[in-house]
């Protein structure tokens, strides 16, 4: 017994109220049964990823791995996730590799359309000093990885994105790309080096020459442009290279070699504003300054510059230059990274001092 309707008061029925309070009551079962299941629960990590907490013990979590962030125990083996690269090959050398250094190239920059080349300069590791080599390597016809699945090629038809009139750069790249399946193509040479190679550096403004420091004390010189030549004839672009109608002989030695280091070192920087302008530093502390000779010939003057840091005291400090960087801009300003935690900055025309040091 309702309401008893009136003119002044008129009583409507909604003909979906049942309907819908049927929904309410479906939807509040459902509840209750995911709630009886164990289903539903979900919580925060302390990542602030939102997870369910009652997942099937089964399921394989992938996460992705930061060296700084991460702990990674012994148990756990690291793979590569292929959808993170467009492109990914690997190989093995002969012997481990402490250094390498990429030679540009005479194809220009801002390469995007695949197959992909480089050329690479690298020196090994070897069991014995005299076993040792500085290996100038061209891998060229790299394509990109095959693409996975896309959104669209999971869900189907049904799942149709409305496409953009401006795509991004390198997706019109991708698109542009013809699908090829290529297999890499792997060009080396090899010049004996004694000892091992603790740093590979190229000359920027002649990538030809190629700087090397020896565990045994000795940092070396080599010219590597009759591989150059021998890469730019397989490939037909011998005219890329006119000074010589032919390649020639490949060398077996450095032409120029400098061994007035007190014992091995690993730092060691070519500069961009200076051409032939070189930096040495080793595990003494020492800084030696490269010039190349005025007269023109194939040799350098290098003079002992700077001395261990003193303000590093003790019988056991260690005074190691591990690294050192030219000034992008200015041609006689340079730092160092140093053990003992400082960073020491230099001006070539003040010799035997630094201008700043930091810690």
């Amino acid at each position: 017994a309702g309401e008893e309707e009136t003119v002044d008061n008129l009583l409507f029925e909604d003909p979906y109220v049942e309907e819908v309070e049927e929904e309410h009551m479906v939807a509040a079962e459902e509840e209750e049964e995911d709630d009886d299941d164990g289903g539903g629960e979900w919580e925060d990590d302390d990542n602030g990823n939102h997870n369910d907490k009652n997942q099937d013990a089964d399921y394989e979590l992938i996460q992705s791995w930061n060296p700084f962030s991460s702990d990674l125990p012994d148990s756990v083996k690291l793979e590569i996730d292929p959808a993170a690269y467009k492109m990914h090959h690997g190989l093995t050398a002969e012997w481990p590799s402490l250094s390498f250094d990429f030679i540009r190239d005479q194809m220009g920059e801002h390469r995007t359309r695949f197959p992909h080349s480089l050329i690479t300069a690298l020196g090994s590791q070897a069991d014995e000093p005299h076993n040792n080599q500085l290996t100038v390597m061209k891998l060229s016809d790299l394509a990109r990885m095959e693409k996975a699945e896309t959104e669209d090629d999971i869900l189907g038809e049904a799942y149709d994105h409305q496409k953009k009139g401006n795509e991004d750069s390198d997706d019109d790249d991708d698109e542009s790309d013809e699908e090829v399946d290529l297999d890499p193509i792997v060009e080396h040479y090899s010049i004996p080096h004694y000892g091992g190679v603790n740093r590979v550096r190229c000359l920027p403004q002649q990538p030809h020459i190629v700087a090397t420091w020896s565990d045994q004390g000795q940092v070396n010189l080599f010219n590597t442009e009759p591989i150059l030549q021998r890469f730019d004839a397989s490939a037909g672009n011998h005219h890329n290279r006119p000074s010589q109608s032919a390649p020639g002989d490949i060398p077996t030695k450095p032409f120029f070699s400098y061994s007035q280091h007190s014992t091995e070192g690993y730092s060691l920087d070519w500069s961009n504003t200076q051409q032939g302008q070189l930096l040495t530093g080793d595990c003494d502390g020492n800084i030696h300054v490269w010039k190349p000779n005025d007269s023109g010939a194939a040799g350098y003057t290098v003079t002992p510059s700077y001395q261990p840091n003193d303000k590093i005291t003790g019988s056991h400090a260690m005074r190691s230059i591990e690294d050192l960087q030219w000034s992008p801009t200015e041609s006689t300003v340079f730092a160092s990274a140093e053990c003992g935690g400082y960073i020491r900055v230099f001006d070539i025309r003040a010799p035997h001092r630094s201008m700043l040091n930091i810690k």
